[in-house]
């Protein structure tokens, strides 16, 4: 009776040796292959993504770049070329020449071939504009002309991106000057008088804070 009990046992494990074995497949070499080529591809395709997304930044980085540095050359040129600038009324308006009347009446007369207009009003006679000019031996040649009303104060305090100054009344007014034509022979120095061109940013009247286009030494 005892071996026909062990004769069971043996082979119902037998049997469910057999069944196991045929639950487990192992995958066949072409199959192994087939995966492994998959997972190849996509890592590659993931590859290229990434250095394709790199080079469109570094483009794009490139071209931010180069009109940063296009806008920085144009400015030191004016600045470089620049005798002086002066502020007052539109006279006369000819095709290549433009008269100006100063506050104290003296009059002025620029060469218009080359100037950087930056002007939201149409150049009409008796708007009022502040010119960047260079003296030659045939004139005054107008480098740059602005509308943007302007103001004089005493440097409070200054940054690379910013300056705030003091008018004489002690209003405090604050500029972004990122995109200003500047033109400072000692640099944003505090206790400086400067001159800024500017033009309001939305809430400028509220916020306190406006976009410089033009700073100069105040005369």
């Amino acid at each position: 009776m005892r071996k026909f009990t062990v004769g069971i046992c043996m082979v119902i494990l037998a049997g469910a040796l057999t069944a196991c074995g045929a639950g487990t497949q192992e995958s066949s070499p072409a199959e192994s292959i087939e995966t492994e080529a998959a997972e190849t591809a996509s890592s590659e395709a993931a590859e290229e993504e990434t250095a394709g997304e790199a080079a469109e930044e570094t483009s794009s980085a490139a071209e931010e770049t180069a009109s940063t540095e296009e806008m920085s050359n144009a400015e030191e040129t004016l600045s470089a070329e620049e005798t002086g600038y002066v502020s007052g009324t539109l006279t006369s308006l000819g095709t290549e020449t433009l008269g100006l009347t100063l506050e104290d009446g003296t009059e002025m007369e620029f060469s218009m071939e080359s100037t950087v207009l930056d002007t939201e009003a149409d150049l009409t006679e008796g708007l009022t504009v502040t010119i960047s000019y260079q003296e030659t031996e045939a004139g005054f040649e107008a480098l740059y002309l602005t509308d943007a009303p302007t103001v004089t104060g005493e440097v409070v305090d200054g940054t690379m991106a910013s300056v705030r100054i003091r008018l004489e009344d002690g209003t405090e007014m604050l500029f972004d000057k990122q995109e200003a034509n500047v033109d400072l022979k000692d640099g944003l120095v505090i206790g400086n008088q400067i001159t800024v061109a500017y033009r309001e940013n939305g809430d400028s009247a509220e916020s306190g804070f406006y976009l410089a286009v033009m700073i100069r030494d105040a005369d």
